[in-house]
């Protein structure tokens, strides 16, 4: 008798588990996955890194958006905080988390966006060129976030 209360109460919280998330998908359905990093700029260095930026990263991005790597790279600019705070945010929109998996495919294309645009498959070379960007800026850190989209009410 004791088994059979237990795995009636077992089941029950099963269900319950398994419909929590159809309640929420009653509000909103899921859109991209971004990953976003936060950078302080150091001081004075402000023009040196949106030069850096379109210079080096915006090229690599529409290459990778035309390769279907990503589903964009957008920036953020935050205009008011403490000094220890950050200032820039760097976002990869891509479009779901299997995206984040790692796949040999996708490595290899990306190698080869990064040897063209560098003009060397050098990867020790390639890093000697993009070093610059650290005396720039100062790491604050990172998330990823699902975007989701809200569905109208009936």
């Amino acid at each position: 008798m004791k088994n059979r209360i237990s795995f009636a109460a077992f089941l029950a919280l099963g269900s319950l588990a398994a419909a929590a998330p159809s309640l929420a998908q009653e509000h909103y359905t899921f859109g991209n996955v971004i990953t976003c990093e936060q950078y302080r700029v150091k001081e004075g260095k402000g023009d040196a890194y949106a030069r850096y930026l379109r210079k080096a990263v915006v090229p690599q991005t529409e290459a990778a958006k035309k390769a279907g790597l990503i589903v964009d790279r957008v920036y953020f600019l935050r205009t008011e905080g403490s000094a220890s705070d950050w200032d820039y945010m760097s976002c990869i929109v891509r479009k779901d988390f299997a995206a984040l998996d790692y796949n040999p495919e996708n490595e290899k294309k990306s190698d080869e966006i990064v040897a063209a645009l560098a003009k060397t498959p050098d990867k020790a070379k390639q890093a000697e060129m993009t070093k610059g960007r650290f005396e720039m800026r100062d790491f604050k850190g990172a998330s990823t976030i699902r975007e989701i989209v809200l569905k109208p009410l009936p």
